[in-house]
């Protein structure tokens, strides 16, 4: 019976045994996946945040495109709002402020000395006369500025002729004046 009993504790143990073995290969494969699981468990989740950050990437680079846009054209707009409304002030100031400029000639007789005898000659001054106005209303006198001289048989311009010398004139003293001088093109004996 003793023999029974150790034929009986062996196989016990050996069954044991084979059991422990049998469950320590199990364990042993289930870490394996579990560790595999792990490792494409952190593979998934780094795909993931990729995928996040190149969407959140992607999403800011456009929303900084049309901050930028959006910021050029309020600049533009800007702009555009300031040229309005210097080019409408400049209007409201030349309907309101104006300087006339008319052309003239002058003619008048002087003398000329000479060593013997002194001789009168006719000569012909030509130049402009200005005047500031204020909504239509002249203010202050005429001021009349000088261009240039000539003797009266030399004198050979006609109207057309003094009147570009007059805007010459007038083109080198003011050129930014632009609208605000009103030249005419009648020219005035003085």
């Amino acid at each position: 019976m003793e023999i029974i009993i150790l034929a009986i504790i062996s196989t016990l143990v050996l069954t044991t045994l084979v059991w422990i073995i049998f469950f320590k290969n199990i364990q042993s494969k289930l870490s394996h996946e579990n560790d595999k699981l792990k490792m494409e468990l952190n593979i998934v989740k780094s795909d993931i945040d990729y995928q996040v950050n190149k969407k959140l990437e992607d999403k800011t680079s456009t929303l900084n495109q049309q901050i930028l846009e959006l910021k050029r054209e309020s600049v533009i707009i800007e702009r555009e709002s300031y040229d309005k409304g210097k080019k409408d002030a400049s209007t409201e100031f030349q309907k309101d402020y104006y300087v006339s400029v008319i052309p003239y000639k002058e003619t008048y007789e002087g003398e000329r000395d000479y060593v013997i005898f002194g001789k009168k000659n006719k000569y012909v001054n030509v130049g402009f006369q200005r005047q500031l106005f204020v909504k239509g209303i002249p203010v202050f006198d005429p001021v009349y500025s000088f261009v240039e001289k000539y003797e009266f048989n030399e004198f050979r311009l006609n109207e057309e002729a003094i009147n570009r010398l007059v805007n010459n004139a007038i083109k080198t003293i003011a050129p930014q004046a632009g609208t605000f001088i009103k030249v005419t093109e009648n020219i005035i004996e003085k």
